[in-house]
């Protein structure tokens, strides 16, 4: 089930996923490939600590385990029922943006654009009843973040404005 659910969510982005790397320990980093991009002085402590992330979105989380490769920081929190995953990737520009959008569609996801949210965004959700997990992805710059959780849409939208204006 958690392969499963980190597959979906790995779908989400294009380019720069963790593919395949097993799981830190709890409160670590893995770099990936290169360390550059999203790796200089990024990290989930700073940008997206479970204080800030699960008040957001009405759950009660772990600290993230933290996982870099190349150009996009993923933080992977425990407890919270679905998944809980923040991403951001740098040098994302609208070209590549929609191509990821593209992607979750094409994996069967249902997805929505969110028009007058940041430069770019959509929210794309997966099940039905009382297993559903949301992702809302938006663009800012060169910069895209992701929240996917079970929380609902509002709640993730509101977190990915928080977590764009920390990175700012």
């Amino acid at each position: 089930m958690r392969r499963a659910s980190a597959a979906w969510a790995l779908a989400l982005v294009v380019a720069g996923c963790t593919g395949g790397q097993e799981p830190a320990p709890s409160g670590t980093t893995t770099a990936g490939p290169t360390s550059t991009g999203a790796a200089n002085g990024a990290n989930c402590a700073r940008f997206a600590p479970a204080d800030v992330v699960g008040p957001a979105l009405g759950l009660v989380l772990g600290n993230p385990r933290e996982f870099v490769d190349g150009q996009t920081l993923t933080c992977e929190y425990a407890r919270g029922g679905v998944e809980t995953e923040v991403r951001f990737r740098s040098g994302v520009d609208a070209e590549a943006f929609a191509g990821g959008r593209k992607s979750a569609e094409d994996d069967g996801l249902r997805v929505v654009d969110l028009p007058d949210f940041h430069e770019q965004a959509y929210a794309a959700t997966r099940g039905s009843g009382e297993v559903v997990q949301t992702s809302v992805v938006a663009r800012q710059g060169g910069l895209e973040v992701s929240v996917t959780s079970g929380a609902n849409e509002t709640s993730a939208r509101k977190l990915v404005t928080q977590l764009i204006e920390r990175r700012s």
